[in-house]
């Protein structure tokens, strides 16, 4: 009896892309937190404004967590979590 492939393969590829994706943007967030620190502890009249850093972080963290959504949404989908753990 041959056994009919399945769904899996792909679950586990989209779930492996979005565990990559969220530590790329984690990694990203990182080092603006500390980009953003290091300008805040200069405190050198002269340094740009750390908005435009500020800003970077807030969109990365909707992009982090637009991946986490996701990742929740297969993982419910195949049965495999029933809520996030924080």
């Amino acid at each position: 009896m041959m056994m009919e492939p399945t769904n899996s393969l792909q679950s586990n590829a989209d779930i492996s892309f979005l565990f990559d994706r969220i530590n790329e943007l984690s990694q990203h967030v990182t080092m603006l937190t500390a980009k953003l620190f290091a300008s805040i502890y200069q405190n050198d009249p002269g340094r740009p404004s750390p908005l435009g850093d500020i800003n970077d972080m807030i969109r990365l963290q909707f992009m982090l967590s637009e991946e986490i959504s996701q990742l929740y949404a297969i993982l419910n989908h195949y049965g495999q979590s029933s809520s996030p753990v924080l």
